[in-house]
């Protein structure tokens, strides 16, 4: 894989991390089979993490709004229907798993 040569160190905005992402497609694969597993199992971790941020950014949004919209709000930034959003443990429901991540719990709603 190329050296990373990302302008920013920690990408903190959507328009941040567009571009690493567009930078990533663009990266070229390992030339050996060593080399690929290692960018697998570390594409893995990296897929957690970005799942935990949007858990994070998700409870920190939803602090003091109502269930529905929160749900409706969550599934379309996840480009799914409300109805999978809730039904997936996901969205303003889904929210509790992630209120160890907001020390203030989630509130309203």
């Amino acid at each position: 894989m190329a050296v990373l040569e990302f302008p920013h160190a920690l990408p903190s905005t959507a328009a941040e991390v567009r571009e690493f992402t567009d930078w990533l497609v663009g990266a070229e694969l390992p030339a050996d089979d060593a080399g690929r597993l290692e960018l697998i199992e570390t594409l893995e971790v990296l897929k957690a993490a970005a799942a935990a941020v949007q858990a994070e950014t998700t409870v920190v949004y939803a602090v003091g709004k109502e269930s529905r919209r929160v749900v409706a709000d969550v599934a379309a930034a996840r480009h799914e229907s409300p109805q999978k959003t809730r039904t997936a443990g996901r969205g303003r429901e889904g929210v509790g798993r992630g209120d160890a991540l907001h020390p203030g719990g989630v509130a309203g709603g």
